[in-house]
């Protein structure tokens, strides 16, 4: 007699890739240690001594991440913006503002100073004097994007004739970049450049935000557009950054409309919550929409009590394992391997049996070694599409000894025990009224969302509206594509039933 779990056929696995290299590292280090402090050196050695980037499992792969050009750069990003950016200036004669040549690029010069203001260059994302660290941080920009683009290119052609089923960039996540205005402590805006790359090859692209502040430049990129869902889980409140974006109203426009959905959350979110709330968006939202490619977003400035975010008393309660958890659920939502959890057995079960790719960035976090451990956990948690296990049954329970081992007192631990559990069964609800009802208005904005993109999507046959040839690794810079709007789709459908009808009669 067969054995029905015998004859079942086994999933695909495929890869897992970390883009990383000690270049990358120093530079994001050196560039952004007025903010960031050393999280990435502690997350690099945690990597390392962990066995993600030293003897690594064979499904795991760490790549040496290629540089983005200006013209990448231009894809998002105005010319004006860029030439501000740019050092040593390449082409002055043509630039837009000629005026303002190397020589008058002063912190004296009050004009220049004025400039660089009104493109977000000053206060949280200055430009230096030194032409040294201009230089650093130009080199800085083309880096950070072109790590984004280098992951894009990955999931969509795999490696070495290899699938690529998740792609990992910890240096990248600049959401609040404009297309001609910094903000945030983000430059550029990697994850707008990295998911036009997406969208030429004609993926759909679901965007899935859960820093504690609003992905303002994300949306403002794809607000018209049904090319990318953007989802973005914050704390929207006044005076909390950023203070012009975040509400439940801004809903898309045009044919973005009902593509963006605004979830905020209440001060002192807990991961029970969160965890809940990223399921509802799958299950609800994802499942409808369909996406090729998830680009996640993870931040770690919602833990509790982070260096940035503690001063505004507007922050959340998470832990470095609530993240993860975020990040496992959307993990399994990508392979096709369920996710067997107790509370999400019921949302999956019709779910479609398909892979997806996952582009997992990173964002804030001010706490470097929390922001490290976490970022180390999201980093297991990702594999779960491929390794089902990593997160909870494979990873050493403390902390390994290493250079920063001290900075991870005094428990020292990797992952705790405590938290090894299904969490919204094991955490209380919350008795107040005002968080419960941020919860509750939350939920139904995904379940209205969902509603709206049932009466509005129509599938697309089998046809070869996803096929896709893509450039070479050197990214070659062009024109995005023109994919036919959902409203066009659904259009042309009536219009094909209305002409059969006429036949009939």
């Amino acid at each position: 007699m067969n054995n029905p779990k015998a004859s079942r056929k086994r999933p695909r696995r495929g890869n897992v890739v970390l883009l990383h290299s000690s270049e990358l590292r120093d530079l994001t280090y050196s560039t952004m240690k007025y903010i960031h402090k050393d999280r990435d050196l502690l997350l690099s050695s945690l990597l390392y001594c962990c066995g993600f980037i030293r003897e690594t499992p064979s499904f795991f792969h760490v790549i040496s991440p290629k540089v983005a050009t200006r013209a990448h750069l231009e894809t998002f990003h105005t010319s004006d913006f860029l030439d501000l950016l740019e050092y040593p200036k390449k082409n002055e004669d043509n630039m837009l503002y000629p005026s303002f040549r190397q020589s008058r690029d002063t912190e004296d010069d009050a004009a220049y100073v004025n400039l660089l203001d009104a493109y977000g260059l000053t206060d949280d994302c200055p430009i230096p004097s030194d032409p040294m660290k201009k230089a650093s941080l130009w080199k800085y920009c083309l880096s950070i994007a072109g790590a984004s683009l280098h992951a894009a290119h990955l999931v969509l052609q795999g490696m070495q004739d290899n699938p690529v089923d998740v792609a990992i960039n910890w240096s990248g996540g600049r959401h609040h970049a404009h297309s001609d205005k910094a903000g945030g402590f983000c430059f550029v805006n990697d994850i707008v450049i990295a998911t036009k790359k997406l969208i030429k090859a004609k993926k759909k692209v679901l965007y899935l935000d859960i820093d504690i502040h609003h992905s303002d430049g994300v949306q403002s990129a794809f607000y018209d557009t049904d090319q990318v869902l953007t989802v973005s889980l914050h704390r929207y409140v006044a005076g909390f950054f950023p203070s012009k974006s975040g509400s439940t109203k801004e809903k898309g426009k045009d044919v973005g409309l009902g593509y963006n959905c605004n979830l905020p959350m209440p001060r002192g979110c807990r991961d029970c919550d969160l965890i809940d709330m990223v399921s509802l968006v799958l299950s609800k939202i994802g499942e409808i929409y369909d996406p090729d490619i998830v680009v996640l977003v993870v931040g770690a400035d919602g833990l509790k009590s982070d260096d940035l975010v503690k001063d505004t008393n507007e922050g959340w309660n998470l832990t470095p394992e609530g993240l993860a958890e975020c990040v496992r659920r959307v993990a399994c939502f990508c392979g096709d391997n369920q996710d067997e959890s107790d509370e999400n057995k019921d949302k999956f079960q019709n779910r479609k049996n398909r892979r997806r790719k996952l582009i997992l960035l990173g964002g804030g976090g001010y706490n470097p070694a929390n922001t490290a451990r976490t970022f180390l956990l999201c980093t297991a948690a990702a594999c779960e599409s491929t390794r089902p296990g990593m997160l909870w049954k494979l990873l050493p329970k403390d902390i390994p000894h290493h250079k920063y081992f001290e900075r991870y007192g005094p428990s020292f631990e990797l992952i705790s025990n405590t938290m090894k559990r299904m969490y919204s069964e094991n955490e209380t609800k919350s008795n107040d009224i005002n968080y419960a009802k941020a919860v509750k208005s939350a939920k139904e904005d995904v379940i209205l969302t969902s509603s709206f993109l049932s009466s509005k999507i129509e599938k697309p046959s089998t046809d070869q509206m996803f096929s896709y040839s893509e450039d070479s690794i050197d990214f070659e810079v062009g024109k995005g594509s023109n994919v036919m709007s959902a409203k066009n789709r659904l259009n042309g459908s009536r219009a094909s039933t209305m002409n059969r009808r006429r036949r009939r009669k």
